[in-house]
Order: C-alpha cells, then sequence, then structure tokens
C-alpha cells in the first residue's frame, strides 16, 4: 500500500456524515490511521522485506479494518450545508489541514469548519432557517447543528444576526465565554479576547453565562468584562452596510420599546421566547360560494379581530408565513412558498377569530394565524435555501444617478392588509410615496418615491423572469424613475392599454443602467423557500 492508497482511505473518513463524526471522534480514529501507517513503514525499514507482512502489514491491516468499520456505518449521505454564502467583500476563507481554501460568493458554508474574513472584508450569510448573518472584517465563525437547531461559533470579530422565527427549536450564537439564544430577532454580537458583547437591535435575546441569564431588549446591551467599554448601539452597527436601516430599525424598536418591556411593569403582549400567542376563538366554515371571482369576499383584520371570507388556505398561509411571518408587515419579502396539494389554492374557507388583549393586525396574520393553520389546518413547513436564478444588482461604471429623497415630499401609506382590500386614506393634498408600474403607451415607466434599494429591486424583479437581489451597498432613501420597453412575453409584466405601436425605449437592462446608473447581471444565487410539508382540511369547530 502506498501514501496516495492512504491518502484515498482518508478522504473517505473525511467524508462521513456529521452524525458520524460525532459518534466515532475522527481525529483520534485518524490519529491511529496514520499510527499504525507509520507502524508499517517502520517495520518494514527494521525488518527484511520478507518479514514485513508479519509487522508493517498488520499495522496497515488493523488500519483497514478501522476504515471498514467506520465506512460501512455510513448509511445515509452527509447532511447538506447549513448555510449558503450570499455575498462577499474582500475574501472570505476556511482552512483545511492547514491549507486555506476561499469561499465565493454562491458557496456552501461547510457545517463545523471555521471560515474567516480578511482585513478587508466582509461577507453576508444565509443560514437555512432562513437568518442571516453579517460577518464584519477579521472575523471567523463557524456554523454547526445543535440539539434543537442551528448553532453559530463565534471565534473572534463581529456578526450582525437576523434571526428568523424559529419553527422549533433554536439559534444560538456561542463565543468563548457566552451563549445567546434567540427565536426571531436582530442583534450583534462582539467576540474580543477580554470577553464578548451582545446588542440587540430589535427583539429579545437571552445571554447565558455560567449559570447566570440575562434577557436585554432594543437598545440595551451587556459584556462579560469590565475591560471592555459599553458603546452606544448605534456606533456599534456602524460599520455594517446595512447602518441606515439598522438605524431606522433600532429607532422603531426603541418608539414601542416601553410598551412592552417587561421591566417597565407591563405585560408584554407575547413572550418572544415562549411561542406565538393564540387566538381565543375560531370558527372555520366553507364558503358558501356567494363569492366570485379569485380574490375572495371583504375581509377585516382589527385590534382583537380577524375575519377572513372566502380564502384559500394558500393565500393563507402566503399572509402567515411570509408577508407577516415575523409579526410585522414585509411586503417585498422574497420568500416563495412551494409544496401542498393542489385544493389549497382552489377550496374557499371563511374564519372569524377572536385575540386576546389588543394584538395588532400584523401580528394576528403572522403568528397568531401560523399558529391557527397549524391547529385547526395540520399545516406544517419547513424552510430550505435553493440555488436559483437571480440578477444582481450593482452600480454602473460611472456611479448611480439616484436622486436622494427629500423628507416630507410624500406621506407613506399604510400597506393593505394581506387578507384585505383596506387601506388607511391619507391626508388631503398628501403626495404618496409610490412604487408603482403604468403603461405609457407602447412602454413601460417604473417609479419609486421614498424607496430604498431593496425595494427598488424587488419591484424590478417583478417585471422580470426572476428574482433580483441588492449588490449596490447604497442605503436610504431614493426617488427614481426608469422607462422602458417591455418585454410582452413575461407574464410577470403587469397589463396595460393595448398599444400597436413598438416600443420606442430602450429594454430595462439598458434603461437601468442609462437612467438610473445601475447594472442588472444575470447570475445564481440563495433563495429562500418555505416548503408545505403537510396541510388537511380544517378540524370541526
Amino acid at each position: 500500500m502506498n501514501p496516495s492508497d492512504l491518502d484515498r482511505l482518508l478522504a473517505q473518513l473525511d467524508a462521513l456524515s456529521e452524525a458520524d463524526r460525532q459518534l466515532s471522534a475522527p481525529p483520534r480514529i485518524r490519529a491511529r490511521v496514520l499510527a499504525s501507517w507509520n507502524d508499517g513503514i517502520a517495520a518494514s525499514h527494521r525488518f527484511p522485506l520478507r518479514w514485513w507482512s508479519f509487522a508493517g502489514l498488520a499495522g496497515v491491516t488493523a488500519a483497514l479494518l478501522l476504515l471498514a468499520v467506520l465506512l460501512g456505518r455510513t448509511r445515509t449521505p452527509s447532511p447538506t450545508s447549513l448555510a449558503l454564502v450570499e455575498a462577499v467583500d474582500g475574501s472570505l476563507s476556511q482552512f483545511v489541514d492547514e491549507r486555506q481554501a476561499r469561499i465565493p460568493a454562491g458557496g456552501k458554508l461547510p457545517n463545523g469548519v471555521p471560515v474567516r474574513t480578511d482585513s478587508a472584508g466582509r461577507a453576508q450569510i444565509a443560514l437555512i432557517d432562513g437568518s442571516r448573518v453579517e460577518m464584519r472584517s477579521n472575523s471567523a465563525l463557524a456554523v454547526e447543528r445543535a440539539s434543537d437547531g442551528i448553532r453559530i461559533v463565534l471565534d473572534q470579530g463581529d456578526i450582525i444576526v437576523q434571526a428568523a422565527r424559529q419553527r422549533a427549536g433554536h439559534l444560538y450564537v456561542q463565543t468563548r465565554d457566552a451563549n445567546i439564544a434567540v427565536v426571531g430577532t436582530v442583534f450583534l454580537v462582539n467576540a474580543a479576547r477580554d470577553g464578548s458583547r451582545v446588542a440587540v437591535i430589535e427583539g429579545e435575546v437571552r445571554v447565558q453565562r455560567g449559570a447566570s441569564e440575562k434577557r436585554l431588549h432594543p437598545g440595551e446591551q451587556i459584556t462579560t468584562s469590565p475591560a471592555l467599554e459599553a458603546i452606544p448601539v448605534r456606533e456599534e452597527i456602524a460599520w455594517s452596510r446595512r447602518a441606515e436601516s439598522l438605524g431606522h430599525l433600532l429607532q422603531s424598536a426603541l418608539s414601542t420599546g416601553p410598551t412592552l418591556a417587561p421591566a417597565q411593569g407591563v405585560t408584554a403582549p407575547f413572550e418572544v421566547l415562549g411561542g406565538n400567542p393564540q387566538f381565543d376563538v375560531t370558527s372555520i366554515r366553507p364558503c358558501d360560494g356567494s363569492v366570485v371571482g379569485n380574490r375572495g369576499g371583504p375581509s377585516r383584520v382589527s385590534p382583537g379581530r380577524m375575519t377572513v371570507t372566502c380564502q384559500t388556505v394558500g393565500g393563507l398561509i402566503n399572509a402567515a408565513y411570509r408577508l407577516f411571518a415575523e409579526g410585522r408587515s414585509n411586503p417585498y419579502s422574497h420568500v416563495q412558498i412551494v409544496g401542498g396539494p393542489g385544493w389549497i389554492h382552489s377550496e374557499r374557507y371563511t374564519i372569524a377569530a377572536t385575540a386576546p388583549g389588543n394584538a395588532s393586525p400584523a401580528l394576528m396574520q403572522g403568528p397568531m394565524l401560523q399558529a391557527l393553520l397549524e391547529a385547526r389546518f395540520r399545516v406544517k413547513v419547513h424552510q430550505e435555501i435553493r440555488e436559483v436564478p437571480v440578477y444582481n444588482l450593482t452600480v454602473a461604471n460611472g456611479g448611480h444617478k439616484l436622486q436622494p429623497h427629500q423628507e416630507g415630499s410624500c406621506t407613506p401609506a399604510q400597506p393593505p392588509s394581506a387578507l384585505s382590500e383596506n387601506v388607511t386614506p391619507l391626508p388631503e393634498g398628501a403626495v404618496l410615496c409610490v412604487a408603482r408600474a403604468r403603461r405609457v403607451g407602447p412602454n413601460m415607466n417604473l417609479e419609486w418615491r421614498r424607496a430604498t434599494i431593496q425595494q427598488m429591486a424587488w419591484f424590478l424583479g417583478i417585471n422580470l423572469d426572476r428574482p433580483v437581489v441588492d449588490r449596490t451597498g447604497l442605503v436610504g432613501f431614493f426617488d427614481a424613475s426608469v422607462e422602458f420597453t417591455p418585454d410582452l412575453s413575461n407574464p410577470r409584466v403587469p397589463p396595460g392599454p393595448p398599444s400597436n405601436e413598438p416600443g420606442t425605449a430602450p429594454s430595462l437592462f439598458t434603461a437601468i443602467e442609462e437612467q438610473l446608473g445601475l447594472k442588472l447581471r444575470a447570475t445564481t444565487g440563495p433563495g429562500d423557500f418555505i416548503v408545505i410539508d403537510d396541510v388537511q382540511r380544517p378540524t370541526e369547530n
């Protein structure tokens, strides 16, 4: 047996599934294999060739038998990666056997293997549960499975985590001296030589250190060492590409914080770590057929009460797990819902439900509706990240031509309910902040007022054959308008008045670059999916 044969066997050992790795303690086994190999080589030098079979061969045979037992135990393929790299500035690298290998955007993050950004690098990582992690330069972490969820092991540096609400289990962040448990929130963790720092931007986190536990709310932070000076949260997040939007998120959370914080002696409407609230009374019955059309009947969502008339279960799942999944409106979600039987898009139901206290409409259409669907329709879902075709939106070589929005020049509108067509009336004479598409003769015009780049990217994706992902790095609100000749073969293009005139504007790709100073590039990237595993017709009232 020569060294190349051993290398192939060791490669097979390295390919064992994570469960088998934990069961068989590969570092020790690998060491024993190498020791047996070395013993065999040594024996071949100590004895004449005719004695090799009794010494060196015995050692190598023992190694082969050990590997055969371990490889025979592996009966399932290795688990899929827990994370994908969405974007990289500079470089993101992993180290295997003291060799450095770069991981590009779109690459999978190896389970349990530390990765590191360089001194000029930053990275955006998407976890399989829908969470996202932004890494600062000179940061190192690993993503691994926990007994009831996913664990991020932060060895050094800074990360900002936007944790998805977990359907089961938790998301954990672990440093040398602290463990953070979350169930859907936004927070920052710093791991330094002298200790750790945790700061909350939105929601609530639970920080454990030894036997002690501390719960933090927006704007609060904790350090594990007096050597770490407290820094305002706004300064802590200044390095992020999304610093401005995170600042707005923090301000919004602080504005509602006193009514939610248990420290103020006020009972919170629901406990973030204790599960979602549920409706007190729920009546579900099949639609009586009096409503004609695809949109269903009128629905009303008001504080403390939700009435849904003749809606499909597919529409309810879309509202609960996509548009309002975190208890707030997210009309720009790129999440796609797949799976489930055909009847969830054809059969309609009328639901009347009352909520305890003064639950908000967004909470009722999100977490509370999830609980209703899971209890009465036996809905079971899981989240996946899949590689999908996308367009990356970047700044063109000549720089962008977007106009910064002047605050006060338009009035943000309350988005319509996912289950209702009702909107909040605007003040008289107000100009609406909009994102709209309209036909202008043979051309199409897209217009934005007070829009983030993420919102613009989402709206562009509606008029294209795949989602658009923001890679510009631009923050803030902008006003913009672009006119182009639509691709009428694309079924996603909004309809307009018929026109026999040929298009007089350039294609959307050319118009974006010429009129906005941005650029679209076709590529692939991670896409968020909610997969329906099971759904049944409702149980009786």
